[in-house]
């Protein structure tokens, strides 16, 4: 938890989206990751990690 806290404060919250080629991408994309918090927030913090495992292994990786 310690490590998400200091890199999520490292960019002072903000989650940085690109590779968009138009403002009405970048929208949809903010608006699914939206409904993704709202989707998580519901859930128990041990199905959220779970769903995360594959994202920790793959990372671990580089």
């Amino acid at each position: 938890m310690q490590k998400f806290k200091e890199k999520f404060e490292a960019i002072k919250g903000n989650l940085v989206l690109s590779g968009f080629d138009t403002e009405r991408d970048l929208k949809l994309a903010i608006k699914a990751l939206d409904r993704l918090c709202y989707g998580m927030a519901g859930e128990s913090l041990f199905d959220i990690n779970l769903f995360l495992e594959k994202y920790r292994r793959e990372a671990a990786k580089e």
